[in-house]
């Protein structure tokens, strides 16, 4: 069979993806046998959409090493772009920013507007999610001339389609934007735009977005009625075409609704309903986190212990997900979050404790007891653990080089490298660290591998068998090492901002860099630098 022979199988089969996927796994083995890296990316781009989410990730990153082999930057861009929508599918939003940065990069000189501002577009979406609003309003706002001028310009029905899709999906986010930032005229205006850009049938999905957003306009209007009525026309279409992400904001604002016409008991069902669909689908969406605070609030005022124990838990759940995706949240409002989560888990272990047989008086023992209890171990358990890091970070020699202590008697024999390969190659490891070359930006395996004269399964052979470790843990140690020195020995470092530092490091971001900072020495930058100039070895717990 030709490769779209076995496409258009595959593809008239999209309701039956076991089926389909032996069709897709015979394209990738005909691009293996005739080496044809382009057809080897679009084998394993179609096995990726066919996949479970298990397979999924392993499949894209088959598809982003085929595109590399192209040596077609719009082609590895496309990849790239793939790769970081399956992250964001996966809810992995970081690591999804992190993809599409690295298709806009490959993307830089591409004639292929569209897509080019389709990576844009997914940029900002993932910023909006993440809270940076700014960023994705500017990002959303530059998308939506793009898109509208393109409509106009289209010289295909595809290519029409294509743009007024993105210029209506945009119109919507942005409009949604600005409902959260309170903006309403502008949200009003966009939305009366969109809906007269969706009236043909054929952008359906689309216009019920634009409708979504329409009705929780009216919510905020006060036009509670209006509201309701469309939100419940939109259910089941959300829930024909599985969106239950926007099932779920409907239920939000539909109890919203009823909340604000003092329909409180119906409102509470509609607020029960948004967790019965992130029960079933193992997810909890933090944008919806005031729906388990209604609830939490609700079965307080009814003192019903079982139930006010089950959104405890779930709004704890839900900060922990909040921790872990929104590392750029500032100090401030972080000590906040960190301060509601403290006092919901001394509550749930408040209620563990407590039974019907015990007075009202001795449970208020009990409460401000365990509160001061947990709140001092865990102060001391903190202030003691940090300082204790500190210290060894503080009293250690200097490190020079993690391949200095290696020796030819040392190495590891291996049946894979001759030894005699092994040893230059952690030569050239040893020269590498003693000339700083770890803070380059952008440094890859790859990279590295050039520039060592090698090929990049050597390198990553030689480091992970003979340092102990992944090519990500061995660069991040040297650049983090060696800014540990750089601060304690040049006080003037200390005054420099995250994001320089960052940059002086080899990392992108201020949100890599801590990362990567806190895995090597398990405390936060801004503490070690906050700290290096006050220590003092008495105030350390022993």
């Amino acid at each position: 069979m030709s490769y779209e022979e076995l496409n258009n199988k595959y593809n008239n089969l999209d309701n039956k993806k076991a089926e389909a996927i032996l069709y897709v796994n015979a394209y990738i083995l005909k691009a293996k046998i005739e080496n044809n890296p382009l057809r080897l990316f679009y084998g394993y781009k179609s096995a990726a959409a066919f996949s479970n989410d298990i397979k999924k990730l392993a499949y894209v990153d088959s598809m982003v090493w085929a595109a590399e082999n192209t040596k077609d930057k719009d082609i590895i861009g496309s990849a790239w772009l793939s790769r970081g929508v399956n992250l964001y599918n996966l809810r992995n939003y970081t690591s999804a920013l992190d993809a599409y940065n690295k298709a806009e990069e490959h993307l830089k000189e591409t004639k292929d507007a569209y897509l080019k501002y389709k990576v844009l577009y997914n940029i900002a979406l993932v910023n909006a999610y993440l809270g940076h609003h700014e960023i994705a309003i500017s990002k959303f706002e530059e998308c939506k001339i793009h898109f509208y001028n393109s409509i106009e310009t289209s010289t295909h029905p595809n290519e029409e389609y294509n743009n007024r899709k993105y210029y209506l999906f945009t119109l919507h986010r942005l409009a949604n934007l600005y409902q959260s930032l309170g903006q309403l005229g502008k949200s009003k205006e966009l939305i009366e735009t969109g809906m007269k850009e969706s009236s043909d049938t054929e952008f359906w999905y689309e216009r019920a977005l634009l409708e979504k957003t329409l009705a929780v306009q009216k919510f905020y209007e006060g036009d509670y009625k209006m509201s309701m009525g469309i939100l419940k026309s939109l259910v089941p279409l959300f829930t024909k075409e599985d969106k239950f992400d926007w099932v779920a904001v409907s239920y939000f604002y539909i109890g919203k609704n009823l909340e604000s016409s003092q329909k409180d008991n119906e409102a509470i069902e509609y607020f029960q309903k948004i967790d019965s669909i992130f029960q079933k689908r193992n997810y909890l969406n933090p944008e919806l986190r005031e729906a388990y605070e209604i609830l939490l609030t609700h079965y307080r005022a009814k003192d019903n212990r079982e139930s006010k124990l089950y959104y405890i838990e779930r709004l704890i759940e839900l900060s922990k997900l909040m921790e872990k995706d929104f590392v750029y949240l500032n100090s401030t409002l972080h000590k906040k979050k960190e301060f509601e989560t403290a006092n919901l888990i001394l509550e749930k272990k408040q209620i563990e404790k407590s039974s019907q047989s015990q007075s009202l008086f001795y449970q208020i023992l009990i409460g401000i007891a365990g509160i001061l209890v947990i709140a001092i171990s865990v102060k001391l358990y903190v202030s003691h653990r940090k300082n204790k890091q500190l210290k060894l970070l503080l009293d250690r020699p200097k490190i020079k080089s993690l391949t200095e202590e290696l020796t030819e008697e040392k190495s590891i024999e291996s049946n894979k490298l001759p030894i005699e390969k092994i040893n230059e190659l952690l030569e050239k490891l040893k020269s590498f660290e003693r000339e700083k070359e770890f803070n380059e930006p952008g440094l890859t395996i790859e990279i590295l591998s050039k520039k060592l004269e090698t090929n990049s399964r050597y390198l990553s052979f030689v480091i992970n068998n003979h340092l102990g470790k992944n090519f990500n843990a061995y660069l991040n140690e040297l650049r983090i090492n060696h800014l540990i020195d750089e601060l304690k020995s040049n006080p003037s470092m200390r005054t420099l901002k995250m994001d320089e530092l960052a940059k002086k490091s080899g990392y992108a971001n201020r949100q890599s860099f801590s990362r990567a900072f806190r895995s090597v020495t398990k405390v936060s930058p801004a503490y070690f630098i906050e700290n290096i100039s006050e220590f003092k070895e008495e105030e350390i717990f022993v």
